[in-house]
């Protein structure tokens, strides 16, 4: 997380991509602070579907198709950002890499 003053207020942001899968095999792993599905660094391969009065999260990479499934789709984001964070961590974050450069690409250009 990173912390940022201007004018005498303290804002929180969450961490880059970048920061967010690096790795200190010496700290155990820590959930970011709650925080909408936007700002979440994994954000372009998280899926959300409504479930009653709950979101259920769920990794578009790995299981896409079982977006209802309460074996790998979860109600807490950070659940979700955990798997990214530890299952295949390459795999995942070259994705979302792929995902935000594609969309930063202008519509008819290619990259």
């Amino acid at each position: 997380m990173i912390r940022t003053y201007k004018m005498g207020v303290c804002s929180t942001t969450q961490p880059s991509v970048e920061e967010f899968f690096k790795d200190n095999p010496d700290k155990p792993y820590s959930a970011l602070r709650s925080h909408a599905l936007e700002q979440s660094p994994c954000y372009p391969i998280i899926g959300a579907k409504p479930a009653g009065r709950h979101i259920m999260y769920y990794c578009e990479i790995c299981h896409p198709e079982f977006a209802n499934d309460p074996a790998v789709a979860n109600i807490n984001l950070s659940c979700i950002e955990h798997h990214c964070k530890y299952k295949d961590p390459d795999r995942h974050k070259a994705e979302i890499f792929s995902r935000i450069s594609g969309l930063a690409l202008i519509p008819g250009e290619t990259g």
